[in-house]
């Protein structure tokens, strides 16, 4: 006994194979101690031999030991993997005591190992070859669930844990017992634990089973396995791959919620449902294949994932509120024919998102479902679809939206066009509290649009006919202050039915770009567009080719004019303020110019043709032009 103990400058040592027994404490503390060989015949490592050796890197235990004593290898430092042999029946407490970087491999065939208290205390790991270990030879705690099953249980001492095995059968009190499942929190909070190993007897992994295990890279779920429960890896924020087996028919809520290092996950054919925030916050998983056999994906459940792109199948049916939530990455998504509605905040903020089809089968499109999504460009919403929520395309800047309003029965509620690019309706009857627009009602039959609050828009679609009530109206005039000093607007699309546009109608709208005017328009009154610079500069021409409202634009590009033959009125200061104007022809077809039609033309020479003696001119039609010629 201590015969070196010690004896610091001691690094090696052969011992010769006549050596059947090494005493107690006969190498403690030779700290520089690296490699020893122990000969075969010795049967039995007696209390503290090794203990201490903190240099120790290796040893090997021959196969006729039988029992390893109390401390035998206690604050071997150095030691990495032990390997102990079937023959060992009884490893004494404390044997391995804070080996902290030494992984053990327990060959427990036999099924007859005792292990003593301690004995593997802040050990890396401890692994046994043997499913059948004793209660007592493991770290992990059970509870016996019936006459032949028991459960892994939490327990405080887990938190050490690196890696462990859990075993296929325990010994509790004599008797064997299957392990079939994982119970509830049994690892929570585990932040050391890297790797876990579970048998085939398991068939459930309880709710919160590894929830933030934060250091577990991998773990391979066996086939046996039927049911995850909800949060059972949430926050395992090492996670980076996960096979889910055939045996599993659903992934519960939150099952895989903040597990950011997740790249990739199989989800098998036998998955019927994937739970709310099922995959929530999973920032690294950019793809996923959904089998055709999951009908439902419920709230969250993909929220604040890294997704580009996602294929969901015909066999779902229902997508929950905030699916894909903040996905900024995702650019393009398939809605199947399948499913009849898209829930609140379903796409919200999904800025990458180009294009998307929704399908015939959809009823409702619900509150801000793709509020924010400012990479949309057009949009077709289909006959089928009923109800529009509130918000439900807000902030979608670059959108151009056209509703299939075939059926008349569209419900369209506050802001669901907030901010979209334009708003266009296949059908003119637009119920009065389906569009951001205001009318107030001239006849039995007619309306008229007025001013509203207007002053966010920047496209305006303007229906021929109105929904008031339980009447329909016809969108007849507009109101000459209706859209005036419209700052942001820049398209305007006006439906045939629309028969005037007053004087100052679209004044001083200087971004307006693009106006469509019908066929139907007949008076368009001076001044409609006065300050309108940002419109393409030209001729407007109007009702049937026969007035000619004058120039819209930047007068400044007035420079000529050719009036069409067709033409028989100018309109009143249709060219007024023309300064850089410098000839006309005025047709011999024209029988009215109204009054101001070329004041302050300057530098403009008229030339009217009245050879049949019935133009009528306006009060200062040419007031302060250049030159004014009569051919007769």
């Amino acid at each position: 006994d201590g015969v070196f103990g010690g004896y610091s400058g001691l690094t090696s040592i052969r011992i010769p194979e006549s050596v059947t027994s090494i005493g107690a404490e006969a190498f403690i503390g030779c700290s520089d101690l690296t490699r020893i060989n122990i000969p075969e015949g010795v049967t039995r490592i007696d209390s503290s031999t090794f203990a201490r050796c903190s240099s120790l890197r290796e040893i090997t235990l021959p196969k006729n030991v039988t029992s390893i004593g109390n401390s035998a290898f206690s604050g071997c430092n150095g030691l990495t993997s032990i390997q102990i042999p079937s023959s060992v029946t009884d490893i004494d407490k404390f044997a391995f005591y804070r080996c902290i970087n030494l992984d053990v491999t327990i060959d427990n065939s036999e099924g007859n190992v005792k292990v003593g208290e301690f004995a593997f205390e802040a050990c890396k790991s401890v692994k046994y070859l043997k499913n059948v270990i004793d209660v007592s030879d493991t770290p992990l705690k059970f509870e016996i669930t019936s006459d032949s099953t028991a459960e892994v249980i939490t327990d405080k001492s887990y938190e050490k844990l690196k890696s462990v095995d859990i075993p296929a059968k325990v010994r509790i009190d004599g008797k064997v017992y299957d392990v079939t499942s994982i119970g509830s929190s049994a690892f929570y909070g585990c932040s050391g634990l890297t790797s876990i190993g579970i048998p085939e007897s398991v068939t459930s992994i309880g709710s919160y089973a590894f929830r933030d295990c934060s250091k577990l890279t991998s773990i391979n779920i066996p086939n046996s396995v039927t049911s995850i429960g909800s949060w059972a890896f949430y926050g395992c924020g090492s996670l980076t791959s996960i096979s889910i087996p055939e045996s599993v028919t659903s992934i519960d809520d939150d099952a895989f919620s903040n597990c950011s290092s997740l790249t990739s996950i199989e989800i098998p054919n036998s998955v019927t449902s994937i739970g709310s925030w099922a995959f929530c916050n999973c920032s690294s998983l950019t793809s996923i294949e959904i089998p055709n056999s999951v009908t439902s994906i419920g709230d969250w459940a993909f929220a604040y994932c890294g997704l580009t792109s996602i294929e969901i199948p015909n066999s779902v049916t229902s997508i929950g509120d905030y699916a894909f939530y903040d996905c900024r990455k995702l650019t393009s998504i398939n809605i199947p024919n399948s499913v009849t509605s898209i829930g609140n905040h379903t796409f919200w903020c999904c800025r990458g998102l180009t294009s998307i089809k929704i399908p015939n089968s959809v009823t409702s499109i619900d509150s801000t479902a793709f509020g924010g999504c400012s990479g949309l460009t057009s949009i077709s919403i289909p006959e089928s679809v009923t109800s529009i929520g509130s918000s439900a395309f807000s902030g979608c800047t670059n959108l151009d939206v056209t509703i299939d309003n075939s059926e008349e029965n569209v419900k369209v509620e506050n802001n669901a066009f907030y901010g979209c690019k334009s708003v266009k309706w296949l059908r003119n009857a637009v119920d009065a509290s389906d569009t951001p627009l205001k009318f107030s009602i001239t006849s039995d039959s007619t309306a008229e649009l007025i001013k509203g609050n207007y002053s966010n828009l920047d496209s305006i679609f303007i229906p021929a006919k109105v929904r008031i009530g339980d009447k329909i109206y016809s969108v007849t005039d507009i109101d000459s202050t209706t859209f005036r000093y419209s700052k942001r607007l820049k398209y305007i699309e006006i439906s045939e039915g629309i028969t005037d546009i007053r004087g100052g109608t679209f004044a001083n709208c200087d971004s307006l770009k693009y106006i469509t005017i019908p066929k139907s328009v007949t008076n368009i009154v001076a001044k409609a567009f006065y300050g309108c610079t940002s419109l393409e500069p030209k001729l407007l021409i109007y009702d049937n080719g026969t007035k000619c409202y004058g120039w819209i634009g930047d007068k400044s590009k007035c420079t000529e004019v050719v009036i069409p033959e067709s033409v028989t009125n100018i309109g009143e200061e249709a060219f007024s303020d023309c300064s850089r104007l410098t000839s006309i022809s005025i047709p011999e077809g024209v029988t009215s110019i109204g009054q101001y039609a070329f004041s302050n033309c300057t530098n403009l020479d008229v030339t009217i043709d009245n050879s049949k003696n019935n133009v009528t001119v306006g009060y200062n039609a040419f007031y302060n032009c250049k030159s004014v010629k009569y051919l007769k």
